[in-house]
Order: C-alpha cells, then structure tokens, then sequence
C-alpha cells in the first residue's frame, strides 16, 4: 500500500510551520514552544510597568479602580515627567488662527502650516474678514497644505459661521465646534485651550 502524503496543515497543528517561519525569519530557535528572546523581553517590560500601576489581571478590584487618586497621581506624576515641556507645533496667536491653522494641518506637517499662516492672516487678519472671502480667493494662499480645495471651503466656512452664529469668538463648548465645518473631536478637543 503506498504511503499516504501529510497535509499541509499537519506542520500547523504541530506548531512546526510557526517555528520554522520564527527561524526562517531569525526570531528563535526550532522549538515552537520556546518564546524569541525578544518576545520574552517585551512580555516582561509589559507586566513591570502593569505592576507599577497597579493593575494586573489577578489584583484585587479595589486596585484596578481608574479613579484611585493615588494612581490617577502617579498616571498625572509620569506623564509630566515624560511630555512636561509640550507645547503646540503650531504658531498662532488666538483660538481663531489655532483652528484655522489645525484645520490646514490635516495631511500636513506643522512646519509647512506654520510657513503657510502667516501670509493668510495677514491678508484675513479674523474670521470677519475671512468670511467675506470666496474659497477661490484662498486657494492659491494655502495650496502647498495639500486637499486645498477643501480645505479652502472648510475655513471659509467656519469663519462664516464663526462671524454669523457666535459673535465672531471661537466657542469654547464641544458640541459647538464641532458644527463648525471642517471641525472634527481631534481639533476641537484643543481649540478651547487656546490662549
């Protein structure tokens, strides 16, 4: 009787086709069951700082709590350490020329909107001004930002709105920026803090 062929997925039921793809790809010895090192490493630096926050899987409940003020402190006490001096990449002067210039930051870099802004509010120094514009009129200012066609009518846009239904201020209330167009929670979510 001739010998039956294995299939192909017996190396997969086996573990054998992961631990020669792990070798074949430099990541570990033959033995599926033995992690890479680097693999082994990462796991470890995963659960250190787990413990360091209090939160592994057998803790007790009271310790997972994501209000305990002294993990809430620690949480506030790293992230001032690690992002302490962050600042906005974007130069602007108010909320106004914040939003313009985050709303011409999308698909671009920091530093061509900031190459960018200046030359666009000095011609619309507010969204009063800003508003009497046609997106027509903007698009040659803005064209290097990429998207400027709509990006063009979602400024215009906004400093319509901003002049007709809030006075000609910035709101500061969620709900409220995000009806201005070209406006979604990413930007909004920093516009209020604006100085």
């Amino acid at each position: 009787m001739p010998k039956k062929k294995p299939s192909p997925l017996s190396h997969q039921r086996s573990g054998k086709a992961a631990a020669l793809k792990a070798v074949s790809r430099g990541l570990g010895s033959a033995n599926p069951r033995k992690a890479a090192p680097s693999a082994q490493s990462a796991v470890a630096a995963k659960k250190k700082r787990a413990l360091a926050l209090g939160s592994t899987r057998n803790s007790k409940p009271e310790t997972r709590n994501s209000t305990n003020p002294q993990r809430v402190a620690e949480i506030l006490n790293r992230l001032e350490a690690t992002y302490g001096g962050a600042t906005c990449a974007l130069h602007h002067k108010n909320a106004w020329e914040l939003l313009v210039a985050t709303i011409l930051s999308a698909q671009c870099t920091d530093v061509r909107v900031n190459m960018t802004t200046p030359e666009l509010f000095r011609r619309y120094p507010d969204a009063a001004h800003l508003a009497t514009a046609r997106p027509e009129e903007i698009e040659p200012i803005i064209k290097s930002t990429g998207f400027f066609r709509n990006k063009s009518k979602s400024i215009v846009g906004a400093a319509k709105a901003v002049t007709e239904e809030f006075g000609g201020k910035v709101p500061d209330q969620m709900d409220q920026l995000l009806s201005l167009p070209g406006v979604a929670r990413k930007t909004a979510k920093y516009i209020p803090h604006a100085p």
